[in-house]
């Protein structure tokens, strides 16, 4: 809503009544405009991961968590928090839609939609046999979120999953949370990917 406001704000008063001609008709209509309209092409990959990503989080995900598994979707290695910085504005590319909630500790902020019908729109199965570039499914996004977790887990850096993992007496125990206090300093995204 507030970007058609925004829209009609910048434009002059003669031009108000044709715009309005032109708002689109529903949710669907408004959320199909500001994913195509807002998002430039070269950047809807990275969109597509960031959707499904909070469409499938069991809990909202923090900047930072964010930021380290697009890292390490982008470049295939895990990336210490320390690095981070150029992953950071991930959730920019689709900022019309995803809200920020700012914490005290910016380390703590997190991202989520706007709204629950975004979640909806996105899952929603839209016409025509291949959807649209932001479409996804529950299973589709819970694949994604699996698989991203499966990898980032089997990493080198975490010891091919030993290091969450461990197998004794044919019995798989997972690591204390305690133990891996250190890695979980250093690697945002370990956390959400081993509770996954």
């Amino acid at each position: 809503m507030s970007l058609m406001v925004n829209e009609l704000e910048s434009t002059p008063n003669y031009e108000v009544a044709d715009k309005l001609k032109d708002l689109p008709e529903g949710l669907d209509e408004t959320y199909t405009k500001i994913l195509d309209d807002s998002i430039p092409k070269k950047r809807r990959e990275d969109a597509r991961f960031l959707l499904p990503s909070i469409v499938a989080a069991w809990r909202p995900l923090t900047k930072k968590e964010l930021a380290a598994s697009f890292a390490f979707w982008k470049t295939g290695s895990v990336v210490g928090d320390h690095d981070l910085h150029d992953y950071m504005d991930i959730c920019v590319s689709c900022s019309s839609i995803i809200y920020l909630d700012v914490a005290s500790n910016n380390d703590e902020t997190t991202a989520n939609f706007c709204h629950q019908s975004v979640k909806d729109f996105l899952l929603k199965n839209h016409s025509g046999l291949s959807g649209p570039w932001y479409q996804t499914s529950s299973d589709g996004a819970n694949l994604h979120m699996f698989q991203m977790c499966w990898r980032y887990l089997s990493n080198d850096m975490f010891f091919h999953g030993r290091l969450v993992i461990s197998r004794r007496n044919n019995m798989l125990l997972k690591t204390p949370t305690e133990d891996l206090q250190a890695h979980l300093y250093r690697y945002s995204f370990l956390e959400y990917a081993s509770s996954e």
